[in-house]
C-alpha cells in the first residue's frame, strides 16, 4: 500500500510540474485543470479512468455487434 501512495504522490508531482510547463512549451495545455490538492487530482484521475473504460466498453460491444463503427 505504500508502494501505491508513493507512486500515486509522484505521479501528482509530475503531472502538476507538467501543467505548470505546458503553456510555455506545448506539452499538455489541452489538460490543464486547476486542481487545488492532491485529493481533487486523484478524483480527476479516476474520473478519466472511468471515461477510457466506458469508451472502451462501447467499442467492444459494437465490435461484437458486427455493426460498423466508428470510436
Amino acid at each position: 500500500m505504500k508502494i501505491t501512495l508513493r507512486l500515486l504522490w509522484w505521479l501528482f508531482l509530475v503531472n502538476k510540474s507538467q501543467r505548470q510547463r505546458a503553456p510555455l512549451e506545448g506539452g499538455l495545455a489541452h489538460e490543464i485543470v486547476d486542481y487545488d490538492d492532491f485529493g481533487s487530482w486523484i478524483i480527476g484521475e479516476i474520473r478519466r479512468l472511468r471515461q477510457a473504460f466506458a469508451k472502451f466498453q462501447r467499442a467492444t460491444e459494437l465490435s461484437n455487434s458486427g455493426l460498423p463503427f466508428r470510436v
